[in-house]
């Protein structure tokens, strides 16, 4: 849908499960999920060219948003393996350089993939509470990651 948005960073916001931008571009002001380590890099009043993801699900629509080209682009692969989603693929980034991922992905390397995954689990776990409907199925899927490697 959109590329990229070239704009001011004029807000900066992240609570316990994600962080954000809002970029504001021709007086129009777009919210963007980012990595915390896309987050840590820029500060408001910076101008900056953010590259772009819809996400679409079934019951809402975000933007993504990138500080790199390279950084959308190994997103896109990551979220199109079943099993990860935009918040996992966006942990991912934070724990890996864009580089490693696509190191791994192009060289199959299915120990490192599995042990990003299992990092971005215990992240993911982190952040959520017990009570959270999504706590148990993200327990499940690393107990099987943990069994099988």
């Amino acid at each position: 849908m959109f590329d990229y948005i070239r704009g001011i960073l004029t807000a900066k916001t992240q609570s316990k499960k994600a962080c954000y931008y809002t970029v504001e571009a021709m007086g129009i002001g777009y919210l963007l999920e980012v990595s915390q380590s896309d987050f840590d890099k820029k500060n408001v009043d910076e101008e900056l060219k953010i590259y772009t993801v819809l996400i679409h699900k079934e019951d809402s629509m975000y933007l993504c948003g990138f500080l790199s080209k390279e950084a959308r682009d190994i997103f896109k692969v990551l979220t199109s393996v079943s099993g990860v989603g935009s918040k996992m693929a966006l942990g991912l980034l934070n724990e890996f350089d864009v580089s490693d991922l696509i190191y791994f992905v192009i060289n199959e390397n299915s120990k490192e993939l599995t042990r990003a995954k299992v990092k971005a689990l215990q992240t993911k776990l982190e952040n959520l509470d017990e009570d959270d409907p999504h706590y148990e199925e993200a327990v499940r899927e690393l107990n099987t990651l943990l069994k099988n490697n």
